[in-house]
C-alpha cells in the first residue's frame, strides 16, 4: 500500500514536514526532505502544502444564518429568492447563490405541496 492511496490531497498534505536540521539520538545531523522533495513523494502539488483553509464561517455569514434560521421557523415555505429578499430587506447584500449555500449548509429544505400522486385522474 503507497502513500498515494492514504486519504484525499489534503489529508496527505498533513503529513509533510518543515524542512529542518535534527540531531539523532546517534549525534549525526539529519535533514528531512525539502517540501518540493515531500510533496513530489505523497503526490501532491508543491502548493497545496502551503496553503492553509480557514476554518468556519464568518460573522456576517453566521449572523445571516442566524436570521435565515429564525425566518424559516416562522415560515418554512420560503425559498431561496423569498430568502434572499428577506435577507436583502433587513440590510443584507446577498444574492440566491449565497442563500441557496448558506440553507444547504444549514439543511434547510423549502417545505411545499407535492403532487398528490395516490389520487386518481380523472375518468374519460
Amino acid at each position: 500500500m503507497g502513500i498515494q492511496t492514504v486519504g484525499d490531497a489534503y489529508t496527505r498534505k498533513a503529513l509533510i514536514s518543515p524542512t529542518k536540521e535534527t540531531v539523532g539520538k546517534d549525534g549525526k545531523h539529519h535533514r528531512y526532505p525539502s517540501r518540493a522533495r515531500q510533496s513530489k513523494l505523497l503526490g501532491i502539488a508543491r502548493s497545496t502544502s502551503y496553503y492553509k483553509r480557514k476554518e468556519g464561517e464568518s460573522q456576517r455569514n453566521l449572523k445571516m444564518m442566524d436570521l435565515m434560521d429564525n425566518q424559516y421557523n416562522r415560515c418554512a415555505a420560503m425559498g431561496v429568492r423569498q430568502m434572499a429578499d428577506y435577507l436583502k430587506g433587513e440590510g443584507y447584500h446577498v444574492g440566491k447563490k449565497l442563500a441557496r449555500s448558506l440553507m444547504a449548509l444549514m439543511g434547510l429544505r423549502t417545505v411545499y405541496p407535492l403532487k398528490s400522486l395516490s389520487k386518481g385522474g380523472r375518468n374519460k
